[in-house]
């Protein structure tokens, strides 16, 4: 990991609680380092497991207000630019998979009122997992764990206060060990509907793991042929709108 300079601690375990709701197997965090000003710069990991649990609603049949809107952090400067690998095993057209990632990010411009991000940068170099200064998205670098479809991780400054982090950097990778497909095929991975929530965590948004939000796009698990998450429902839209009006 390259530490900015400027810090004067080094990384650290740090254990995490987004709420009550979260699974915290799929969460992780440490301490990249402390400005003189004493500002903690976080990695944060998160994790998009495969699986498919029943799905079930609150006794009223409806979510209870807010329970499926969280948030850690935003970007206090938008839009945003990063930068996109296109390489991978399956063979996957690499100009119809960049459209298929910008579409998924803009998804998330289209509910607020500003720009959050600026078209993808085609760059075959870029790296994950790397505090580099870069944004990156990738297809296919192995993150290791058994049943994981993506995993982003997010640089940020930590909140106080219960005001959300600054949002610094972040990286994305869809992970290889699963087909992929951007036409909806029932039999595999959908990139659009897999890459729509993982720039929800880009943008500052948390899982969700209650059984009433298991229709909303945050919703912190995925399956084969779950294009669901392709479009934003109520409660990420309030997610969004909150950290940017």
């Amino acid at each position: 990991m390259i530490i900015a300079s400027g810090f004067v601690t080094t990384a650290s375990a740090v254990s995490t609680k987004d709420d009550k709701n979260s699974d915290d197997v799929n969460i992780k965090e440490e301490i990249v380092g402390t400005t003189p000003d004493g500002k903690t710069l976080i990695k944060r990991i998160v994790s998009h497991p495969k699986e498919k649990p029943v799905k079930q609603v609150s006794q009223n049949g409806k979510a209870p207000k807010d329970s499926c809107s969280k948030s850690f952090a935003r970007w206090t400067t938008t839009p945003v630019n990063y930068h996109f690998r296109p390489n991978n095993v399956y063979g996957l057209d690499w100009i119809e998979l960049a459209n298929t990632i910008n579409i998924a990010s803009k998804t998330w411009d289209d509910a607020t009122g500003t720009s959050l991000v600026n078209d993808l940068t085609p760059d075959g170099t870029n790296s994950f997992g790397v505090y580099d200064g870069k944004n990156s998205v990738v297809f296919g670098d192995n993150v290791g764990d058994t049943g994981v479809i993506a995993q982003t991780i997010i640089w940020y400054y930590r909140g106080f206060g219960g005001r959300p982090g600054q949002i610094v950097e972040f990286d994305m990778s869809l992970e290889e060990d699963f087909p992929w497909a951007m036409d909806g095929n029932p039999s595999v991975m959908d990139v659009q509907n897999i890459a729509t929530h993982e720039f929800g965590h880009a943008f500052g948004l948390s899982d969700l793991y209650t059984s009433a939000c298991s229709q909303q796009t945050m919703y912190g698990y995925s399956w084969v042929g779950d294009i669901e998450k392709r479009t934003l429902e109520s409660g990420d839209i309030r997610g969004i709108r909150y950290l940017y009006p």
